[in-house]
């Protein structure tokens, strides 16, 4: 271990060495030394027309030696963590500096966390309402779809029972046209033979106005028979065979097998069951 001072006065280099362990202070002993460089310091004689004293400068310097020797190890380690506090200020300045880094990327991660899933929330939040929306959507095109099949099959069926009417019109009309058609025939054929329809062989025709009843007049088909002389009608006196002569001339109506039928219309009728049938079909369009 090297003095504080020298020999020479020139200041020396202090013990930094670590204090060892189990060394005992003895401050009694210290507190004499300096104690008695006190006195030597006080009772040294000054110097004539001067401030100063005169003082051994060996003397001293051994007390100082001696006091510096007897120093307690805690002013060693004092003087030590003196030197080093440099050292552990800087170690413990990293050691802060790694702390608060380590705290603030801890907090940026959870920050960044708290976004993260801040973000995932939003999203899943604008997931379902989109999901939701599409679903809304396809409702309502699906009900549109399925409205629009609805109507169609309505129209549809309003179309088919139409011509389902329609078609049982037409056979009901066929069965009308067939018995309007034999109405035609017999019509024609009567208009063609008048024998055939019962006239008798010996009727004589008179120019004068029918008596036919109005009533009478009406009925189509018609056959026209002659009167009795009392003025009854064939179907009405007892000869319906026609035995009894007919001696006027006067033509009276006789109920045939299609009288029952509607009257035909006011333009001439058809001649044949195919013109019967084109007129039918053409009112049937009309």
């Amino acid at each position: 271990m090297s003095d504080f001072y020298d020999q020479d006065g020139d200041e020396g280099e202090l013990d930094l060495t670590p204090p060892a362990v189990g060394d005992q202070y003895h401050p009694a002993e210290t507190e004499n030394v300096l104690l008695e460089l006190r006195e030597v310091i006080a009772n040294a004689r000054p110097v004539p027309l001067s401030a100063s004293s005169m003082i051994s400068k060996d003397e001293v310097l051994n007390l100082i030696d001696e006091a510096l020797d007897r120093l307690p190890e805690e002013l060693r380690a004092a003087r030590w963590l003196l030197k080093e506090r440099v050292d552990y200020i800087a170690k413990f300045r990293r050691e802060a500096d790694d702390i608060v880094a380590q705290a603030r990327a801890r907090a940026e991660r959870m920050v960044q966390r708290t976004e993260v899933v801040a973000a995932a929330e939003q999203r899943a939040y604008e997931i379902v309402d989109t999901a939701q929306t599409d679903a809304r959507r396809l409702r309502h095109e699906v009900e549109d779809f399925c409205d629009q099949k609805l109507a169609s099959f309505e129209i549809v069926l309003e179309r088919t029972q139409r011509l389902v009417s329609a078609g049982r019109a037409k056979l009901q009309g066929t069965n009308l046209l067939a018995e309007a058609a034999a109405a035609a025939a017999a019509e024609q054929a009567l208009v063609e033979d008048p024998t055939s329809a019962g006239f008798e062989a010996d009727t004589e025709w008179s120019d004068g106005p029918s008596s036919v009843p109005e009533e009478y007049a009406q009925l189509s088909p018609a056959a026209l028979e002659v009167e009795h002389p009392d003025g009854s009608l064939p179907f009405d006196d007892d000869d319906p065979f026609g035995e009894r002569g007919s001696t006027t001339g006067h033509l009276t109506v006789v109920r045939g097998p299609y009288d029952d039928l509607p009257p035909p219309p006011d333009d001439p009728g058809p001649s044949t069951i195919r013109d019967a049938a084109a007129t039918f079909f053409d009112q049937d369009q009309a």
